[in-house]
């Protein structure tokens, strides 16, 4: 009875993120019995707080030695060899988890992250579409697989897992910005102004949005709401160097030669001044020989997923998924 109340206590403990506590509480539950998988694999989780991930391994390890197949150790070592790189044997683990529950999200996920870490992005992707079966309505992870088609120089693919993404979460800016690139590429530019402009609404505080959508609007031969763009931005960045050479040329394009000299004449002056202002990205928009996926730079979009019910260690993020005690 003792070694099963601290066994609970220390999984209370380390829900309520008290380490110490459980810690203490795991100790007293091994000494009462030294062959308890659960109070083991609670000790091991300890230690993997802590980042000894060599202790936490080796608890694991004696865990399974008493219960074969007792699931959180299984699990919790093939995330210690993974934070610990030894892929190989990461992989045997899951795989090995994967044959006692089948069909788990959690499992698959670890597996086809595996793979995405070791660069193979083939079995990645095959892991990661097993996935997608078991939480169709995962914006986060379609919109991973958008991510690893564009990888794979796959557009087709990739479009298509960013478009389902956004369909369910417009609010995730990589996949905006993404999607906004594709069409202003392919030349969609009333497209490319939908989401150019959902982009400025997500982050309000940054002009290149504004002046991407100007740019996309200019391209459609749309001058005057292009011109009415890049006022508004040149009123809240007047120093903006592109902004005001945009606004050169648009005015040449309306024909609006006194504002075009006025402009000149500023764009002449920010020239001369050692204090000239950041050179912006949407240059590209003035360039037709310019790739406008070089606007916007992706990182690598990183899978989240809501947390199991389970007690973990690790956020379900570019790691993997959390410790179960």
């Amino acid at each position: 009875m003792m070694a099963i109340a601290s066994t609970n206590l220390s999984y209370l403990y380390f829900l309520e993120r008290k380490y110490s506590n459980a810690e203490e509480y795991a100790n007293h539950a091994v000494k009462a019995d030294k062959y308890n998988a659960k109070a083991l694999v609670n000790k091991g989780n300890c230690f993997a707080v802590k980042n000894d991930l060599s202790s936490a391994k080796d608890l694991y390890l004696e865990a399974l030695q008493g219960e074969a197949d007792c699931i959180e150790a299984v699990y919790n070592l093939g995330l210690a060899y993974k934070k610990m790189e030894i892929y190989d044997k990461a992989l045997l683990e899951f795989n090995k988890l994967k044959q006692m529950i089948p069909q788990n999200p959690d499992v698959e996920y670890q597996i086809a992250s595996i793979y995405e870490k070791t660069e193979d992005l083939s079995n990645a992707l095959k892991h990661f579409r097993q996935l997608i079966t078991y939480v169709q309505t995962d914006p986060r992870l379609l919109a991973k697989l958008g991510a690893l088609y564009v990888q794979q120089d796959d557009e087709p693919s990739a479009f298509q897992y960013y478009s389902e993404s956004y369909r369910l979460f417009p609010a995730d800016l990589e996949v905006v910005s993404w999607l906004a690139i594709y069409y202003a590429n392919k030349q969609a530019y009333d497209k490319a102004v939908e989401y150019f402009q959902r982009a400025s609404q997500l982050e309000p505080t940054d002009i290149k949005w504004l002046l991407l959508t100007a740019g996309c609007q200019r391209k459609a031969g749309s001058y005057k709401q292009a011109y009415d763009i890049y006022i508004r931005v040149h009123e809240i960045d007047p120093h903006n160097n592109d902004c005001i050479a945009y606004l050169v040329r648009i005015c040449k394009d309306l024909n609006k030669k006194e504002e075009m000299q006025e402009y000149q004449l500023k764009l002449r002056a920010l020239s001369q001044s050692t204090t000239t202002s950041e050179t912006h990205a949407p240059v590209a928009y003035e360039n037709p020989s310019t790739d406008l996926s070089s606007v916007v730079q992706h990182d690598t979009i990183h899978f989240r997923k809501q947390k199991k019910q389970r007690n973990t260690t690790e956020d379900f993020s570019d790691a993997g998924h959390e410790l179960l005690p």
